[in-house]
């Protein structure tokens, strides 16, 4: 019966390990230097995970088993293993998903890294004469489009949108069905 369970702890610290290192390792990584290496762990996330979990079940099911009587460690050293291997898949679960070690910083560049794969600038030029006011106005009207992120040049009008909501052709269209003359300057 210890042979079992010690493959069972074993394979437990192995899968939590993988699990943990998705989130940790990168961050031991940035002392070195580079976090390349550990991107094909967060690839694999998922499949970890679901042997995780599978394993989790199984070393409950086998300890709730024996608790009920249903089926009998046959020493102390393998329960032991067996609330080992339980604490270790438990840990290496709660390590994964709280991931308690990402300082603020790190949780600041994702969520700015989410709002780069999401917010594109965009530069018009604007034909004729226009009131800043006004153009700023049409262009509040734009779900998707940040206000706070719309500056004026003499000829030309820059601003902040969000490819979720709307995309270029909305914003030019609106502008033009309002009257504007403009212009895409793609960069």
């Amino acid at each position: 019966m210890f042979g079992r369970t010690i493959y069972s702890f074993s394979f437990s610290v192995l899968i939590s390990s993988l699990h943990i290192g998705c989130c940790v390792l990168p961050l031991f990584s940035v002392a070195i230097g580079s976090s390349s290496g550990f991107q094909i762990l967060n690839q694999y996330k998922p499949l970890i995970t679901t042997f995780q979990v599978m394993l989790l079940m199984y070393i409950l099911v086998s300890l709730l088993s024996h608790y009920t009587g249903i089926r009998v460690y046959h020493s102390r050293r393998s329960l032991l293993m067996g609330k080992l291997s339980l604490a270790v898949v438990g840990a290496g679960l709660l390590i994964g998903y709280t991931e308690p070690f990402k300082t603020e910083n790190q949780r600041l560049a994702e969520q700015q890294f989410k709002m780069f794969q999401t917010h594109r600038q965009m530069t018009l030029l604007v034909s004729g004469e226009f009131d800043q006011a006004a153009l700023k106005g049409e262009l509040s009207k734009v779900n998707g489009i940040k206000s706070k992120r719309i500056t004026f040049n003499r000829d030309s009008v820059e601003l902040t949108y969000s490819s979720e909501l709307t995309s270029r052709q909305q914003i030019m269209a609106h502008l033009r069905k309002k009257g504007y003359e403009v212009t895409d300057e793609i960069r």
